[in-house]
């Protein structure tokens, strides 16, 4: 049969009881094998999860039937096989929650490399140009805090002209090589 579901998902119960501990969860449309007699509650498994549901989550027998040629007839026509999906275990989803967010975690490193490497990019087309004491145009000539405000500029963060004031708005770190004095 199949999950019939209006909300995210279902948790699947050890026993017969909405305080019972939950052992995976089902969401929309997942496939599941009754274990059991069909009553107020029905033992069911579901991939790896096994438990109990309200049997009032459970698809008809009826309507599960034509999903199922239903999903066949798209899989006909896509040229593709029909597949089924399944509830996960707690240890599933913790799993695939701590995958998504280390995931997400290197999307974001790389997405801020990029940016970074587009600050870098953008400023060495200006190598060469002179330097002038207090200027602030990439190709006219700057000094240095001119030359960090202006290309950070381009990049919509606005910053102040001082070395000194600079200090007030980034945050200090030691680095191996030598350094100037931004």
């Amino acid at each position: 049969g199949f999950v019939n579901l209006s909300s995210d998902y279902l948790y699947v119960r050890s026993s017969t009881s909405d305080d019972s501990d939950w052992t995976g969860k089902l969401y929309p449309g997942n496939v599941v094998t009754l274990e059991g007699p069909v009553g107020e509650w029905t033992a069911i498994r579901s991939g790896n999860v096994t438990g109990f549901v309200r049997s009032e989550n459970l698809m008809e027998m009826k309507s599960a039937q034509q999903k199922i040629r239903q999903m066949e007839a798209e899989a006909l026509k896509n040229g593709t096989e029909v597949t089924f999906s399944y509830g996960e275990t707690k240890e599933e989803e913790a799993s695939r929650l701590q995958a998504e967010a280390e995931q997400r975690a290197r999307e974001e490193a790389e997405r801020k490399q990029a940016q970074r490497q587009a600050v870098v990019d953008y400023a060495c087309q200006f190598i060469g140009n002179p330097y002038v004491w207090g200027g602030t145009s990439l190709t006219n000539g700057a000094d240095c805090s001119g030359f960090v405000m202006s290309v950070y500029q381009a990049f919509g963060i606005s910053l102040p002209h001082s070395s000194s004031a600079l200090r007030s708005v980034g945050y200090g770190f030691r680095f191996p090589q030598r350094m100037g004095n931004i």
